[in-house]
């Protein structure tokens, strides 16, 4: 359901008309921005992001006729809504046949114009929806470089499609190997890409939303304490100099915290408190500093357990976990070990610059079979130590298999024909980046 928050362009020559409508729509949320002329409503379309415009037709200079034509033609994603007099439903239709979405007759009822409003944003927002989906799936290089067609995947790309318009922190939960710093760098991507599309070209600063990721892991407690906030020179032995922690640093883009389950409870009540204040105070300083970026948070542990266990505090998680998202095992996916299998032949020989190889059935068999406990992780390792150990310089057979893949299901094992990434109509589908 749309509700009323969206920015609509109101077009008309009378002001009290403008007046009166603004009042209704702004009871109802809506934000309007009023238009007296179509050249006005030009000018304003160009510099800024309206959701729905509202048009009169019976105005000096552009006509509205002409307005309609031009919206239609420059702007076809935002539907306009002709107002027109009852002595004037021919012309209303012949607007319609120009692309205009609807017609009202005046005088206008409120309550039906709303209505209205509501009908054509959600009509709106299914047509939006189908094409990013649509985009989504057929794009040559997977999604943000993550390959994947089992529904489970495209409901992961959908999640991040929706989330692209407002900063909300994401929990990813999934075993080792899965992909979740991937899935991260694809939700902070598709939000830099939304912002842009916003802003418009040239008025936007990749500089200024990087992505930073932190292993909660590799670093001594005060270390990592310092790698978040940021210290102040002589705040502890080695503090040579004021530094900025990541918070600090990732500005108005996306900081990627892996493994938060290794947080000390006194970490998590100081990152709890930031997220909440949106805001850090370095070590060895009183001074707290703003903070802007998205947070984005990994585990490859069970953390509701941890919560009931009181490991990890609730209020954090619950802070944290506003959108989540399950990466599942790739023995969950197997759908996706071929589509995998082909582009890892391919950018493994690229890597060791060699012709690619082909995988037998044999092999593929055994690859569809294998329950994969490393996830894709292990899948591009395997690949890669055939490469490395492979007897044959044009194919992979199960021999050059490590003994744990190949031996739990060598039975299954059947002789055929060999799988290439460059048979079929696979390959082209497959191009991402490693």
């Amino acid at each position: 359901m749309i509700t009323g928050s969206s920015r609509i362009l109101m077009v008309d020559d009378e002001p009290e008309v403008l007046a009166g409508l603004e009042l209704v729509l702004g009871r109802n949320g809506y934000r309007v921005v009023g238009a007296t002329s179509g050249d006005e409503a030009l000018m304003r379309l160009a510099d800024e992001q309206f959701e729905l415009v509202i048009t009169d037709l019976q105005m000096p200079g552009i006509h509205g006729h002409e307005l309609v034509r031009t919206l239609v033609e420059k702007w076809p994603d935002t539907p306009v809504v002709v107002l027109t007099g009852h002595g004037a439903v021919t012309t209303a239709v012949e607007m319609m046949r120009l692309g205009a979405a609807d017609y009202l007759l005046k005088p206008i009822d409120p309550q039906e114009l709303i209505i209205r409003i509501t009908r054509r944003l959600e009509d709106k927002a299914v047509r939006e929806e189908g094409r990013l989906l649509r985009a989504m799936l057929d794009r040559d290089k997977g999604y943000h470089g993550i390959l994947g067609r089992d529904p489970k995947m495209r409901a992961i790309f959908e999640v991040i499609e929706r989330i692209a318009v407002a900063p909300s922190p994401v929990l990813i939960e999934g075993e080792p190997g899965t992909g979740k710093e991937l899935i991260a760098k694809a939700v902070h991507d598709r939000r830099v890409e939304f912002l842009r599309e916003r802003a418009g070209e040239g008025k936007f600063s990749v500089e200024s939303h990087p992505f930073m990721a932190v292993n909660c892991g590799a670093f001594s407690r005060t270390l990592l304490e310092s790698q978040l906030f940021g210290h102040r020179q002589g705040a502890f032995t080695g503090a040579t100099q004021d530094q900025d922690g990541v918070f600090v640093a990732a500005r108005h883009g996306s900081l990627f915290l892996d493994e938060i389950t290794e947080l000390e409870i006194d970490l998590q009540v100081k990152l709890l408190r930031a997220l909440q204040q949106r805001e850090v105070t370095p070590l060895g300083s009183t001074e707290a500093i703003p903070i802007h970026a998205r947070i984005i948070t990994a585990t490859n542990r069970p953390i509701l357990e941890w919560v009931r266990r009181s490991e990890f505090r609730d209020d954090l998680y619950y802070r944290i976990h506003v959108v989540g998202i399950q990466v599942p095992p790739l023995r969950d996916r197997r759908g996706d070990i071929q589509l995998l299998s082909a582009h890892f032949l391919e950018s493994v020989a690229k890597s060791y610059e060699v012709p690619p190889r082909e995988l037998s059935n044999e092999s593929l068999e055994i690859f569809l079979s294998y329950s994969w406990p490393g996830n894709v992780r292990e899948l591009r390792n395997v690949i890669e130590r055939a490469y490395a150990l492979g007897r044959r310089s044009d194919r992979i057979d199960p021999e050059d298999l490590p003994p744990e893949v190949s031996n739990g299901v060598s039975a299954l094992a059947r002789p055929g024909a060999s799988f290439s990434p460059a048979g079929g109509g696979e390959r082209d589908s497959l191009r991402s980046r490693s």
